[in-house]
């Protein structure tokens, strides 16, 4: 399964979900400081690149959401196995 994600720049990129080989989908709390408040802002090193049109696939339904970049998250594994 991949999703579409269409950037601010006008660019097209395909998000591999099941690999994670070119990027990550995650829901937007997953990102912030504290995962039930929105208020605290986003977690260390998260930047918010803008919004993004998502278009998943084969199906076709469209989204839309935030683009982020991260040297790291932690995914409850060793920091040697966190998501990057």
């Amino acid at each position: 399964m991949y999703v579409t994600i269409d950037t601010p720049s006008g660019l097209h990129h395909q998000v591999q979900v099941d690999t994670g080989s070119t990027g990550l989908v995650l829901p937007v709390q997953f990102l912030w400081k504290d995962s039930q408040d929105e208020s605290q802002g986003l977690a260390d090193g998260v930047v918010c690149l803008g919004e993004a049109s998502i278009t998943y696939h084969p199906l076709g339904t469209r989204s839309t959401a935030a683009i982020t970049t991260s040297p790291a998250l932690p995914s409850g594994a060793p920091a040697s196995r966190a998501i990057r």
